[in-house]
């Protein structure tokens, strides 16, 4: 029987690709028998050294710029001392995920003023916008069916006034 190969690609340190990123690495982090190391069902407990050396190298050779490099490198404690996989994927969070007030308001302007453009995709469009209403129920802000249906309804632009 062969074995599965996984390979997950480089992360470039930008917003928009973060949401994409992580889930494949989570998902890789599964397969490889590591996930735990990052999101801990009980966080009092600590990583086996084998397995926090194997995330930790991971997350270490695929961030690609020097911001999410510093926020990886610098991820140390006590017990691993070389790198902690689960504190440097806490900052990762952090940066790239954040749930202050600050973020919710501004994911909410963001989601609020989103329209579809000309020429953009329709699909692509309601895709991020159900991306953001996921990313604000996390944070506490429920966004109805309706209420996100009458969103993308009032933002189409006037080509869809009949359809």
């Amino acid at each position: 029987m062969s074995q599965l190969s996984i390979r997950v690609l480089p992360f470039s340190g930008k917003e928009s690709e973060w949401r994409m990123w992580s889930r494949k690495f989570l998902a890789t982090a599964s397969a490889r028998g590591y996930k735990e190391v990052l999101e801990p069902r009980n966080p009092n407990i600590d990583a086996s050294t084998d397995d926090n050396d194997k995330a930790y190298n991971d997350l270490i050779l695929l961030v690609n710029n020097e911001v999410t490099f510093g926020i990886v490198d610098e991820a140390n404690s006590v017990t691993h001392k070389n790198g902690d996989a689960r504190i440097a994927w806490s900052k990762l969070k952090k940066k790239y995920e954040p749930t202050t007030g600050f973020s919710e308001v501004k994911l909410k302007r963001e989601f609020n003023l989103s329209s579809l453009a000309s020429g953009e995709d329709p699909d692509a469009w309601i895709n991020r916008l159900t991306n953001m209403k996921r990313q604000l129920e996390k944070m506490g802000t429920a966004i109805s069916k309706r209420d996100m249906m009458i969103h993308i309804l009032g933002t189409l632009p006037s080509k869809y006034e009949t359809t």
